[in-house]
Parts: structure tokens; C-alpha cells; sequence
């Protein structure tokens, strides 16, 4: 059974999955086994993963010691923490399936990492206590789930993660690749989180094929070999090329190293390794000290720095020793640009940067040929973030693109008047305007970055100052029934006026000083209302314009959202809202 093949681990850390079926499971994905030793009464797990489209069981198992016939057994009652096809998440015990109904939403979305964190207590003679969270938020908390027996030990944990393949599910627009997940029992090292997505391109690895590499001499180019060599005074190099078109375009590669099995020398001296970009194509089987591909020279003979490859060195390392060990570089700086322009990886060259002497060490190539092995050969490891998008711009005006989700209205003392071509603040704070705009139609799970309200300024009853404020209203009114005293028929704003604190948020969200007599835009920062609106639709009520401060008793004028003259519909409120 799977207990029996899954990984074992003795203390925390991280591991991964690349393997195409556990053996004996039944199930695609990687086992990860971790076993407390004593029993103890308290456990848990903390995983990064990702689901696919043949994901299956992917979660956490908790192993409980029990007694059968005087001995005492540990594989075989558990009390498990599982996610189904569809992203839900399930609970059993020994005793039940889905001990609570499956909990929907937990993980809906395929590609995307999520963070997992499972805890459990026994409680003596009551059951076990379970928490659950996903990416920090708790979603199971769950008192005295009952087992077979009376008091639980825990002895073993086992993590299961989905296995992605060529075959499975990648990010949009993206190419096979082959994806690790990250494991750990006690939550990640720091510098496991730097980059939470992770690709090691390898020769046969997960049916890699994108490796090519060669070397030449004064004699010739050799691609077909099972070793790579770099020295003879710098007339010996090897060239390598990575295909790293499966990674998405907005990778920010945090760490790239590159990996070569050092064989041998030909004798004692020393040898610095220098790896440079390589800036002009070449063809693995027809490169040469003269030529990179057949027809067509390099600018120089061996390869020329600054012109066929970069004259700024990438990365070195000194390579010592006899050999059997691997050398690594890192290439960050190179993957980046890889990542950004595939069109223009042209790999990278391995180059004598010094030397004790006359020397040439020998390396691994990508055919895996004794006396290396196919684990041997050359390793690129790339660890990334992806990019946010750049934010999506939503733009509300009444009328534009058929909107219609702009109400409005002002109040005096007199009354409320939502169907005029202008809108009035100030008074000494006893004009009011009113605007709700329906941002319904950005999804609620967006994050605002930026909102900004623009209003025009239309003229005011005098030359005294204004400052504008914009706060956001608490609760809901009707544009044609609002007025000083009520917010629509037979509901009243708790103060007349509206109160601050009551009817509109104490602290204003943007402000903005105004001093001259019209005929220009106001703009005010409304993004953190905004946010609010676009989270809990159901409580968007807009926003109330008063005066904050005022250089003397005024009216200010602007135009409404029916864009009547003197205004016209081009200037009519208009909100902006960025997000991602």
C-alpha cells in the first residue's frame, strides 16, 4: 500500500514530487510519510500545492496507534483532510466520511498555488479537535470529531500532492513543463518561499528534451559525446541551450542555477569556470571553432567576447578537486532574459576564465553516456514568481457604453433634487450631494489599486474657498426620495442632514481644496470606498460630497449624472476604478 512506498522524512523540511505514480497507490501524485516517535496527542502539516485536472486525494492523513488483539497497529485508522475533484474539502475519521459536510470553494481553481494547514488534538476521552486553513484563513474548525477509540495518539502524518506532467493542466498559455510541489510538516524555511513555483530542466527528466549542448576544439565540434570539456588555454568550449519556453512570460525569475557533473581533469592545475550568454544562434550538430551552424562563422574563431557572446561574465566558479562532483553556476541574470525573449535564448558557453596552467576538465553532457548516468546530466533549476498583470481599468460614467449605474442627488434645507443638471455642496455643510455608482461588474475577489472620482466643476455662488470631501455612506437611500430628513419614504437618516459616524463614515476618503470659479475637473481619491463596494456589492451605498472646510459661507456647482445643459454627458460624474 502507498504507507509502505512513500518517501520517509525525519524532521521538517521540503520535498517534491516528480514522480508519475506512486507505486502501489493507485493514485498519480507523491506520498510523503513523516512519523512522530512517541505517539503523541497533538499533530499537523503545512503544504504548498496545486491541483490539476487529475488531481486525487490530495491532503493530509493523520495515522492514530491503535490496539488490535494486544498490538498495537498504526496503519489503518486515520483521520484524514482531503480535497475532491472539484476543489472541496472533505473530513473523515475512522469512523465516518465527510464527518461535516464537504466544505465547497476551498480550492477551486486549477494551476494556482494554494497553502494548506491541518492541526489536530485529541482530546482525552472526547475526540479530536480540527483546524484547517487555507492560505491563512480558516475554513474547518472543528470540535470532538469522534473515533473508534476512546483516546487518540498520533504516530504518523502522510501529505499527498498531485504529480504535473506534460500531460496535466499548466497555466494559460503556457507549455508542458514539469512542476514540483513544495512538502513540509512545520511551515517552510524563508528561503523555500523566495520563488513559490520551482522547474528543473533536465535531460529524460519528466520526458525533457530541450537540452542541447556541444564543445569544440581546434579540430572540431564534437555534439554527440559523453562528455562536455572546457580549457586548453581557453580553446576548448562547451556550449549549452536550455529550452525554457514552458515557463509563462511574466516569470520573475528569483534564482536560476545551473548544474554540471565534473568527471575529471587531465591533470592537477585549477580551473575557473565562466559561463557568458552566447548572442547568436547555433546548431548543436554543425557548430565548431569556425562556424555555429553550417554556412554561417562565428565573428571570431573560438567565439569573440562582446560579439558572439557577452563580454560581461555571467557567473564563475572555481572547480578543484579530481572530480565526481557537481559544479554550479548561477545563471539568474541569463534564465531572465531567457524567459523574456525565447526567441533569442541562444544558451550560454562554458569558458576557461583562468587557469593554473594547461588543463582541460571534463563534464556530464545531456546524453546521460557512461561514465556519467542520466541523473549527471546537465541541471537548470529555475525558481520563480509570476508578475502581476498589469491592472485592469474599469471606467463608469452614466451613458457611457450604455452605463446606467450612476444615481444621484443633492439636499438643502428645503428638500431633495435628483433630476437637475447640477449637483450643490456647501452652505456651510448644509448642501449635501449624494452618487452611487453599480461597480457589480468587477469580480469581488478584485483587489482595488486605484479608485479615483472625477466631478465637474461647473461654477459657485461666490469667490470663497472649498474644500470638497467624499465619505462613504452606511446606509442604503433612494435617489428620488432622499432629502435632509429622510434617506427614502418613511426611513430616516439618523441626524438630520446626515450624521458623521451614522450615516456617513467619519473619515473622509479623498479630499481636495478648490478655489477657483469653474469650468475644470475635481478629482478624489475614493479607493479604499471603492474596495468596499466592489467586496460586498450588497451594501454599495455610495458616497456623500460635503464641505469639510469652506473660506467663508458658499455653494459650489457641479454637473450631475444626467449631463443636462449648461453640462453636457461627456461631463458627468466619472469613476475610475484600476484592480487586479
Amino acid at each position: 500500500m502507498y504507507l509502505d512506498t512513500a518517501q520517509r522524512v525525519f524532521g521538517s523540511g521540503s520535498w517534491r514530487c516528480d514522480r508519475p505514480l506512486a507505486p502501489g497507490s493507485g493514485f498519480p501524485g507523491c506520498w510523503v510519510r513523516y512519523d512522530y516517535d512517541p505517539a503523541r496527542s497533538i499533530a499537523s502539516a503545512d503544504f504548498y500545492f496545486r491541483r490539476n485536472s487529475i488531481s486525487s486525494a490530495t491532503g493530509v492523513y493523520f495515522m492514530v496507534v491503535y490496539t488490535s488483539e494486544g498490538t498495537q497497529i498504526v496503519e489503518g485508522a486515520s483521520l484524514n483532510v482531503w480535497l475532491g475533484p472539484g476543489g472541496e474539502l472533505h473530513l473523515d475519521s475512522d469512523t465516518k466520511s465527510d464527518v461535516i459536510p464537504p466544505v465547497q470553494g476551498v480550492a477551486p481553481a486549477l494551476n494556482r498555488w494554494y497553502h494548506l494547514s491541518a492541526h489536530v488534538q485529541s482530546v482525552a476521552g472526547q475526540g479530536v479537535d480540527v483546524t484547517v486553513s487555507r492560505d491563512g484563513a480558516p475554513v474547518i474548525p472543528q470540535a470532538r470529531v469522534a473515533m473508534s477509540q476512546t483516546n487518540v495518539f498520533f504516530r504518523r502524518v502522510i501529505v499527498h500532492t498531485a504529480w504535473w506532467g506534460p500531460t496535466t493542466d499548466l497555466l494559460e498559455n503556457s507549455r508542458p513543463s514539469y512542476w514540483w510541489d513544495e512538502l513540509t510538516v512545520d511551515p517552510p524555511a524563508s528561503e523555500d518561499l523566495h520563488g513559490l513555483y520551482r522547474t528543473v530542466f533536465q535531460q529524460g527528466l519528466g520526458y525533457y528534451a530541450g537540452n542541447k549542448a556541444t564543445w569544440f576544439d581546434y579540430s572540431g565540434g564534437y555534439n554527440n559525446t559523453n562528455l562536455l570539456h572546457v580549457g586548453a588555454n581557453n580553446a576548448v568550449k562547451s556550449l549549452l541551450r536550455f529550452d525554457v519556453s514552458a515557463l509563462p512570460a511574466n516569470a520573475i525569475v528569483d534564482e536560476a542555477i545551473l548544474q554540471v557533473y565534473y568527471t575529471g581533469r587531465s591533470n592537477g592545475n585549477s580551473l575557473t569556470l565562466g559561463a557568458h550568454g552566447v548572442l547568436a544562434d547555433w546548431v548543436d550538430s554543425q557548430a565548431n571553432r569556425v562556424q555555429r551552424k553550417t554556412g554561417v562563422n562565428w565573428t571570431v574563431a573560438g567565439m569573440g567576447a562582446g560579439s558572439d557572446y557577452t563580454a560581461t561574465v555571467a557567473a564563475t566558479v572555481a572547480v578543484t578537486g579530481a572530480g565526481c562532483a557537481w559544479v554550479e553556476l548561477n545563471v539568474t541574470n541569463l534564465a531572465q532574459a531567457w524567459v523574456a525573449d525565447a526567441a533569442h535564448n541562444y544558451g550560454l558557453v562554458l569558458l576557461q576564465a583562468a587557469a593554473s596552467g594547461s588543463v582541460v576538465y571534463d563534464f556530464c553532457s545531456e546524453l546521460g553516456w557512461s561514465p556519467c548516468s542520466a541523473a549527471q546530466a546537465p541541471r537548470l533549476t529555475v525558481r520563480y514568481h509570476l508578475a502581476q498583470p498589469p491592472p485592469v481599468k474599469a471606467t463608469f460614467q452614466q451613458g457611457a457604453s450604455g452605463y446606467t449605474g450612476n444615481q444621484a442627488t443633492y439636499f438643502d434645507y428645503s428638500g431633495g433634487y435628483n433630476n437637475t443638471s447640477l449637483l450643490h455642496v456647501g452652505a456651510d455643510n448644509a448642501v449635501k450631494a449624494l452618487l452611487r455608482f453599480d461597480v457589480a461588474s468587477i469580480p469581488a475577489s478584485a483587489t482595488v489599486d486605484e479608485a479615483t472620482l472625477r466631478v465637474y466643476q461647473m461654477g459657485r455662488s461666490n469667490g470663497n474657498s472649498l474644500t470638497l470631501a467624499a465619505h462613504r455612506v452606511l446606509p442604503d437611500w433612494v435617489d428620488s426620495q432622499a432629502n435632509r430628513i429622510q434617506r427614502k419614504t418613511g426611513v430616516n437618516w439618523s441626524v438630520a442632514g446626515m450624521g458623521s459616524g451614522s450615516d456617513y463614515a467619519v473619515e473622509a476618503d479623498g479630499s481636495a481644496a478648490l478655489a477657483s470659479a469653474g469650468g475644470a475637473w475635481v478629482e478624489l481619491n475614493v479607493s479604499d470606498m471603492a474596495q468596499d463596494w466592489v467586496t460586498d456589492a450588497a451594501n454599495n451605498h455610495g458616497l456623500v460630497l460635503l464641505q469639510a472646510a469652506a473660506g467663508g459661507y458658499v455653494v459650489y456647482d457641479f454637473c450631475s449624472e444626467l449631463g443636462w445643459g449648461p453640462c453636457t454627458p461627456a461631463q458627468a460624474p466619472v469613476l475610475t476604478i484600476w484592480y487586479h
